[in-house]
């Protein structure tokens, strides 16, 4: 699982390892050999010496290469934040005296008390960073941070949000199974600041453009910097890429098949990336849960202010399905039905806006809806002006034509479903 550092500690551990494998390593092999030259080695104490010294230095070459291979280098820059966060400086004052001391937290390979580090996991990095409170519990802390308290800090990651996004999830895994659930795990034990909500579970198997229209109508309503985290991958395993995208809003987190497109026909200035660096990836015998083991990990270090360069190249040519617009033919306008809703309620692509361009062109006030056989007369206000016999249209609060029959599923009695041609005349 990655470990949060600073380039400093990370740059640190790699020089002890270069000065272990080229100097120490070297060096005691060859006291070994200088030792057995003199003969018997059963009483050897020089010998023992050094084999004792080569089983510390192979031990500790190991450990730090499987601290280096688990590293996630967290930058830190020059810009200012209220958040308690990695990297951050804060001023821890002891209540009675008044004494003063200012720690700056960091990884747990790099803390150094000599230094004034201390580690993020420690009691007062890991009670101040996921409570972002400036009281510290004493129940929490040992007995040298007893009546203590984080006066102010002062964030030099420049990549930490100043407040907590949320992260909204979106799939087709119900609700039945524990997918879902080992997702938020995932994202709770790798950031539990983390503020993990639902758009749906409930997508259809396998239904990308159920899922991009649903992602589409729902996105703009979250708060700037929302992780969207979207799986519905039937091509999970494949060669199919893992992609990131983000806007001057928001991040998406998907499987590169499409579920993207209603969000890149909205959004002007997107940069896509493929997610490609593999040690954000958790080690799973199998690679049928990308959602858990990628998507989940990376949605969690974003969150924690990683950098979207960390994760991979820029590319320019994410899979976008067709999003499909009215066309006007002649004294006709052509849409179609793009989503049923629980209701039964059959929305169109037909925006308020195009119905009365329409209207203006033809110069009728009323105007007909054709879906197939039926002829829809009524356009309405709401939902109470129609009834359960007859189909009626009105505009819905996403701006879009909408026909109903009134508590009732016009899906199911009109036998409609998604991709049925509407025509207006």
């Amino acid at each position: 699982m990655p470990t949060p550092i600073t380039k400093k500690g990370y740059d640190a551990l790699k020089a002890e390892l270069d000065r272990l494998r080229k100097i120490e390593r070297p060096k005691v092999i060859e006291a070994i050999a200088e030792a057995r030259a003199h003969g018997d080695l059963s009483e050897n104490a020089e010998y023992d010496a050094a084999k004792e010294r080569q089983g510390f230095i192979e031990s500790r070459i190991s450990e730090l290469e499987t601290k280096l291979a688990e590293a996630r280098i967290v930058e830190i820059a020059g810009r200012t934040s209220d958040t308690i966060v990695f990297g951050a400086t804060v001023l821890v004052v002891e209540q009675e005296s008044q004494d003063k001391k200012q720690y700056t937290l960091v990884g747990q390979d790099e803390a150094d008390m000599k230094f004034n580090k201390i580690s993020v996991q420690s009691p007062v990095g890991a009670h101040s960073s996921a409570s972002g409170s400036e009281t510290l519990s004493k129940s929490k802390l040992p007995s040298r941070w007893l009546n203590t308290r984080l006066w102010r800090s002062n964030s030099r990651n420049a990549d930490v949000p100043a407040s907590r996004p949320f992260i909204a999830l979106l799939t087709d895994f119900g609700e039945r199974d524990w997918f879902v659930a080992s997702m938020k795990g995932v994202i709770l034990t790798l950031n539990p600041n983390a503020r993990v909500v639902d758009i749906s579970h409930q997508i259809p198997s396998h239904q990308i453009d159920e899922a991009s229209y649903v992602l589409g109508a729902c996105y703009r309503h979250f708060p700037n910097g929302t992780i969207y985290v979207c799986v519905v991958d039937p091509g999970v395993g494949s060669p199919r890429r893992a992609i990131l995208a983000t806007t001057s809003r928001y991040s998406f987190l998907a499987p590169d098949n499409g579920l993207l497109s209603h969000v890149l026909e909205h959004e002007q200035d997107v940069t896509i990336r493929q997610i490609e660096e593999a040690r954000y990836r958790l080690p799973s015998e199998g690679g049928t849960f990308d959602g858990r083991d990628l998507f989940a990990p990376v949605a969690a270090l974003l969150a924690s202010g990683e950098p979207p360069s960390f994760f991979g190249q820029v590319i320019n040519d994410p899979m976008k399905s067709l999003v499909w617009a009215p066309q006007q033919q002649d004294q006709i306008l052509i849409g179609r039905i793009e989503y049923i809703d629980r209701f039964g309620n059959l929305i169109s692509n037909v925006t308020a806006k195009q119905v009365r361009e329409f209207q203006a062109t033809i110069g009728l006030a009323k105007i007909e809806i054709h879906i197939g056989p039926h002829i829809v007369t009524k356009l309405v206000g709401s939902y109470s002006q129609g009834d359960g016999e007859s189909p009626a249209a009105l505009i819905n609060s996403d701006g879009f034509l909408e026909i109903f029959l009134q508590e009732e599923s016009a899906a199911r009695c009109l036998k409609v479903d998604v991709g049925e041609e509407v025509r207006l005349c």
